[in-house]
């Protein structure tokens, strides 16, 4: 059985929403936990309750009912400030399309979270930006506005950000899909060594089963309830496949397209 702290603890959980007259349900009555460590996949068709879910995980959002209990806290019961420090503080946050302060170099749009973090001291605050943009290969960019950067580097830059805080968990929403197919294979990479070398926890919402794959754990939904949850039997020979790929020792068609 596995040990491992539960980060993520959701029972009966529910979310409507409410158009006119027409009540619609987005989530009905999920029950999920994640552990520490974990590589998650979160898959479903357009209206299948994923991005709902990502929206209650990461607290920017709040359930119609059910209950969801972060780090063994229960969200419910959380102030706002409380639910705003662990926003900023223990998720990370990485989408689709960057969000990147447009005027604002690299190293700044870093930082950025950390200005809210009363117990980093400025100078901690250059330290560590530094070191993780070195990390996702830009230490030579620090300096550089996102529109002097490729479309992959930016979101090495936003997963630097996400980063920043050293959160508990990522929650990345199709963190690919702007992106050409290698330059998608090396941000999927970049996942993969963050939770492999360095245990991170990541949650990804994607589309794309070749990405999966390379997950951990796949959890499918399907209107608004958990269509399947499985354990990826060869993420490891997928991962290895995917840094063949990378390194040119093979051709791979339409991932991250």
């Amino acid at each position: 059985m596995d040990q491992r702290e539960s980060v993520i603890h959701v029972e009966n959980l529910e979310k409507t929403y409410q158009t006119g007259d027409v009540s619609v349900h987005a989530l009905r009555g999920i029950n999920l936990q994640i552990r520490e460590g974990e590589f998650v996949a979160i898959m479903g068709t357009s209206g299948s309750g994923k991005s709902t879910l990502m929206n209650l995980l990461g607290c920017l959002d709040t359930p119609s009912a059910g209950k969801y209990y972060f780090c063994g806290d229960d969200v419910s019961k959380l102030t706002r400030n409380r639910l705003a420090d662990i926003r900023n503080e223990r998720i990370g946050f990485v989408f689709q399309g960057f969000n990147l302060l447009s005027r604002t170099s690299a190293i700044d749009n870093v930082q950025l979270p950390l200005l809210y973090n009363k117990n980093v001291t400025a100078k901690e605050r250059h330290a560590r930006a530094v070191q993780l943009l070195q990390r996702v290969g830009l230490g030579e960019r620090i300096d550089h506005k996102p529109n002097q950067l490729s479309g992959g580097q930016q979101q090495r830059v936003a997963i630097a950000r996400a980063l920043v805080n050293q959160p508990k968990i990522l929650l990345a929403d199709e963190p690919t899909g702007n992106l050409d197919s290698r330059t998608g294979l090396e941000i999927l990479a970049e996942f993969q060594r963050l939770n492999t070398d360095e245990d991170q926890t990541i949650i990804m919402v994607t589309h794309d089963q070749k990405i999966a794959d390379c997950c951990r754990r796949q959890i499918v939904f399907q209107d608004g309830q958990v269509l399947s949850d499985r354990a990826t039997p060869n993420w490891r020979d997928a991962a290895a496949e995917l840094k063949e790929l990378i390194e040119g020792r093979a051709v791979v068609l339409g991932v991250g397209t």
